[in-house]
């Protein structure tokens, strides 16, 4: 007499990922780079790319979400660390970080 075949049930399946998700880990694959330059900031975007990639979403707990909650943080206490603002020798105030609104202005020698 032949066994029946059983089968397991397949685990649910990950969500996927949302745009703003994805939006805001590649955002803070950029930043990395900028803020963390050399391998420290590569190994922060290949792990946050390789995340995009798989198109699931991560628990709140893992990895991948740890790194955008941290970095998202890290760009708005220091903005000029971001992509594209680099440049900020020719400004005449920088925004002094953790502050309402307050700028610090440079003065002439």
């Amino acid at each position: 007499m032949q066994q029946p075949l059983t089968t397991t049930p397949l685990p649910p399946a990950a969500p996927a990922l949302s745009r703003d998700t994805t939006h805001a880990a590649l955002r803070a694959a950029a930043y990395a780079l900028h803020a963390y330059p050399g391998p420290v900031g590569e190994l922060i975007d290949r792990e946050l790319r390789s995340y995009v990639d798989s198109g699931h979403a991560a628990h709140p707990a893992a990895l991948p979400a740890r790194l955008i909650a941290t970095l998202a943080a890290a760009e708005s206490r220091e903005p000029t660390a971001a992509p594209g603002r680099d440049n900020t020798s020719g400004l005449p105030a920088r925004y002094r970080p953790g502050s309402p609104l307050q700028w610090e202005y440079g003065t002439s020698s």
